[in-house]
């Protein structure tokens, strides 16, 4: 008999647990769903949140990771504190111009609330990037359309043809897709771990000055970002990255180092995730891997 009341109340027991664990997942779920739509990721780079306040919010922190899943000691690519000032019921805003995210990429992010009264909240999610759901970064100054004609100009000495090349594309004046030009280069057939951004940067700059010796590297290397595998960097201008694929042309090089605007994100994995029967058309996807709350 008393082992019979013992089992009854081992199975009531579970069952409990087991709702009560279905409801969190629930909730994970919901929290993370809520939170990846105020998420947004634009190409080449860069992302914005925005968080909506209520009256008791105080501050907000976010710490987001691209592709760490793995690492022993990954350090955030976007890292932000916000604090709530007087009464404002304006949106909190974090933008980062200069990470980078690509299709298929897994993004990880912590967000601790922190209330005037009572105690913070925090919750991890998890996601992979919806490629169809990323925004292009717009260049307010750049037009929308071709212009009807583009006046030819008489031949000039090299100098002269720089300053005049550099003035077309930062002014935007002859490109349809302008807001898709980027200064942006790719190291590929790199394995090494690093996690500091300067240690990445120094390893790019030793390999870069192996592969091309006769530019100065250091000098001219910006936003350094890695990810599966390849190295993402920005050099000093647009002209100047036009100028290095210039020179690697034809060299063994040019397989090692190429454009980061004309990367085939097609091999990229580029799914949605949204495998719950709703729509997912406001979400990057797979809420479901909430990692704790």
């Amino acid at each position: 008999m008393r082992l019979g009341v013992i089992l009854l109340f081992l199975a009531v027991t579970t069952v409990v647990v087991a709702g009560v664990r279905v409801r969190n997942d629930r909730h994970r779920i919901e929290v993370c769903r809520k939170f990846n739509r105020q998420i947004e990721i634009f190409r080449p780079q860069g992302l914005t949140v925005r968080q909506s306040v209520w009256r008791s919010l105080r501050s907000l922190d976010l710490e987001l990771y691209v592709n760490q899943a793995f690492r022993e000691r990954p350090s955030c690519d976007v890292c932000a504190n916000v604090t709530v000032t007087g009464r404002a019921r304006n949106p909190l805003i974090i933008h980062n111009r200069t990470v980078i995210i690509r299709p298929g990429d897994t993004v990880q992010y912590s967000v601790t609330k922190r209330y005037r009264r009572g105690r913070p909240k925090r919750f991890s999610c998890e996601f992979t990037v919806n490629g169809d759901l990323m925004k292009l970064l717009t260049i307010t100054s750049s037009p929308r359309s071709c212009p009807a004609g583009v006046p030819t100009r008489p031949s000039r000495n090299y100098e002269e043809e720089q300053k005049l090349l550099w003035n077309i594309i930062t002014d935007s004046k002859i490109y349809c897709d302008a807001a898709e030009l980027t200064n942006l280069l790719v190291l590929h057939q790199d394995s090494a771990r690093l996690v500091s951004e300067a240690d990445i940067k120094d390893h790019l700059v030793k390999r870069l000055r192996t592969l091309v010796p006769s530019l100065s590297w250091d000098e001219i290397v910006e936003d350094v970002r890695r990810s599966q595998g390849m190295y993402f960097f920005g050099v000093k201008s647009i002209l100047l990255k036009r100028e290095i694929l210039q020179m690697i042309r034809g060299s063994t090089v040019e397989s090692i180092i190429t454009d980061f605007d004309k990367l085939d994100l097609s091999a990229v994995r580029n799914t949605d995730g949204s495998g719950d029967g709703g729509s997912g058309s406001e979400d990057y996807v797979d809420y479901g891997s909430g990692l704790a709350f």
